[in-house]
C-alpha cells in the first residue's frame, strides 16, 4: 500500500521524461561522476578487496592427496639490471612455499649482479646458476629437469599456499596443459593492489589485450611442437606470451585455479608492451 502511494506521488510530482525528472536524473549522474564520489567508490572497492584478501589468507590451505612422486616445477625467473633486490624477494617467497618440488632457474640480461643470489645457490640445490636468455632454446625447454614450467619476473611474490592449490587442481584435472591462478598487481601511484579475477574458460580475445595466463603452470610436454624461437625475444615474459598464444591456437586444455596466489611485479611502462609486435610476428 505504501509503495503504491509512493509510486503515485512520484508520477504526480516527477512524470516520466518531464523536465524536472530529466534535471534530477542529470544531477544524479553528474554527482556520481564527480571526483569525490568516484574516489569514494574506489575506496570502498579497495576496502572490500582487502577484507576478502584477509579472509582468503586466513583459510586453511586446501588438502589433497599429493601426487607421488611430486611434480617438479621450474620457475624461470627473469632478472634485468637493477632488479637484483626484487629477485631476492621473489626467491624468498618461493622458499616460503608449502611443500617441495620446486626449482628456480634465473634468466638474466647482461649486467646483472647476482653475487648474493649465487651465494644462496651454493647452499640450496633448488636454486640454479643463472643463464642468459639467448642460451635458453625452445628445444631445450622440454629437456628441463621439471614437469612444469612457470615464467615469472623479479619482484613477483607467490602465496605460500600456491603449490597446495596447484596439487589440488592437478589431482582434479591431471591432463591440462596450463594451470593458472588469479593475481593482483600494484596500481600506478598507489600502494593498493588491484585484483585480477580471471575467466575459467579459455579466452583468446582477452589474451590479445592482456596475458591473463601469465605465471601459469605449463606442463612441459605441451611445449613440444611449438615453433616459437626464444632468440626472437629480448624479454623472457615476451617469450611466455608467445608460448601461451601458441597453446591457445592449439586449443590446449586450460585449468583455472580460483584464488589470488601471485602478486605481480609492476606492469610494463606505457610504450614498452610488445604484445602487438609478438602477435604480428608469430601469428
Amino acid at each position: 500500500m505504501r509503495s503504491s502511494l509512493v509510486s503515485k506521488l512520484r508520477r504526480l510530482l516527477l512524470p516520466p521524461e518531464s523536465p524536472q525528472e530529466l534535471l534530477l536524473r542529470t544531477l544524479y549522474h553528474r554527482l556520481n561522476a564527480s571526483p569525490f564520489f568516484v574516489k569514494r567508490q574506489i575506496n570502498r572497492a579497495e576496502a572490500s578487496y582487502r577484507t576478502w584478501r584477509r579472509e582468503q589468507d586466513a583459510q586453511v590451505p586446501p588438502s589433497a592427496e599429493r601426487p607421488d612422486p611430486l611434480p617438479v616445477v621450474m620457475f624461470l625467473l627473469s632478472i634485468a639490471p637493477g632488479e637484483e633486490g626484487s629477485a631476492l624477494a621473489t626467491v624468498d617467497s618461493l622458499i616460503a612455499l608449502h611443500g617441495d618440488g620446486w626449482q628456480v632457474q634465473p634468466v638474466v640480461t647482461a649486467g646483472v649482479d647476482l653475487v648474493v643470489y649465487q651465494a644462496r645457490a651454493n647452499v640450496d640445490g633448488r636454486l640454479h646458476q643463472p643463464l642468459e636468455l639467448d642460451e635458453l632454446k625452445l628445444t631445450a625447454l622440454p629437456e628441463l629437469a621439471a614437469d612444469f614450467v612457470v615464467f615469472c619476473r623479479a619482484g613477483d611474490v607467490f602465496h605460500p599456499a600456491l603449490l597446495d592449490h596447484f596439487h589440488v587442481a592437478l589431482a582434479a584435472v591431471p591432463g591440462s596443459a596450463v594451470y593458472y591462478t588469479d593475481c593482483e598487481h600494484a596500481q600506478a601511484g598507489s600502494t593498493a593492489f588491484k585484483p585480477f579475477f580471471k575467466p575459467a574458460a579459455s579466452s583468446p580475445e582477452l589474451m590479445l589485450s592482456f596475458n591473463y595466463l601469465s605465471r601459469g603452470f605449463i606442463q612441459k610436454t605441451s611445449l613440444v611442437g611449438l615453433h616459437t624461437d626464444p632468440c626472437e625475444f629480448s624479454d623472457l615474459m615476451d617469450l611466455e606470451y608467445a608460448l601461451f598464444l601458441g597453446l591457445l591456437s592449439q586449443s590446449a586444455l586450460m585449468q583455472h585455479i580460483p584464488a589470488v596466489l601471485v602478486r605481480l611485479s609492476s606492469l610494463p611502462p606505457l610504450g614498452k608492451d610488445q604484445r602487438a609486435e609478438i602477435i604480428t610476428a608469430c601469428y
